[in-house]
């Protein structure tokens, strides 16, 4: 199996690097000045600051990167093969912050949230500038269904999507929830799915106004019930439920 190795006498960089990886479920070895390279490394990472550049091939010099994560990026390219990307999957786990994760040649990339479904389009153009592929493909969970309407509408007519059956994708409950989307859409991501088009309806049921005025109730602590109308804005994406209990409070207290 390919590993990226680490070559540095620097704690603060190797530590950062080491932790970097760990973030992305991904071992390093760590290598020593002046022993042979164990058998199966794909990436050496080094630092100039050491002085002296490692026996291998393209090394990748931290100081040539704006980041650590940027590093990781180009690290696990070379890992998954050539180092070009012939096939890039973005997943996305539909939510009120959509879980996002980034394939190359079935290589995990990077995961992260997005603010909003709407927010998702903006992180999808920085990807596809970020890393040029021969194929693209976004791959969307299709549970929360309006969330996930608004996700579809937003990437519409900006590449091929498909729809994924989510089922057995939802990481275990003691993960924070930022990172249990994140981790669902890495599953969403290497799933199968049916491509879909077009603009998808985001006008929501009784039961899905119902759902939401019940999780008003939560966030005011019992204090108010949102109106209907306003549960189907907030569905729909044209303010926050924070803002919507807001506007209850305001007009019960003028």
């Amino acid at each position: 199996m390919k590993v990226p190795g680490i070559l540095t006498k620097n704690f603060s960089l190797y530590h950062d690097v080491v932790e970097g990886f760990r973030k992305r479920g991904v071992g390093v070895a760590s290598l020593e000045f002046g022993r042979p390279l164990p058998p199966g490394i794909a990436a050496v990472i080094a630092s100039r600051s050491d002085g002296e550049a490692p026996d291998f091939p393209d090394p990748l010099f931290i100081e040539d990167f704006s980041s650590i994560e940027s590093l990781i990026d180009a690290a696990l390219l070379k890992c998954g093969g050539s180092g070009e990307i012939r096939e890039l999957v973005i997943g996305i786990d539909p939510g009120e912050l959509p879980g996002i994760a980034v394939y190359g040649n079935r290589v995990l990339l990077k995961k992260e949230n997005a603010r909003s479904p709407e927010e998702v389009r903006p992180v999808v153009e920085r990807l596809l500038c970020t890393y040029h592929a021969d194929r693209v493909v976004v791959r969307i969970g299709h549970g929360a269904r309006i969330l996930r309407n608004r996700t579809i509408n937003a990437l519409s007519g900006m590449v091929p999507i498909e729809l994924v059956n989510e089922q057995c994708t939802t990481p275990a409950r003691g993960e924070i929830v930022e990172q249990r989307d994140s981790d669902a859409a890495a599953a969403i991501a290497l799933g199968s799915g049916r491509e879909v088009s077009g603009e998808f309806s985001i006008v929501p049921n009784a039961g899905e106004i119902r759902d939401m005025q019940r999780k008003s109730r939560l966030v005011s602590e019992g204090e108010f019930t949102i109106s209907k109308k306003l549960a189907a804005r907030v569905l729909g994406g044209e303010l926050s439920l924070d803002e919507a209990v807001e506007l209850c409070r305001r007009k019960e207290n003028p």
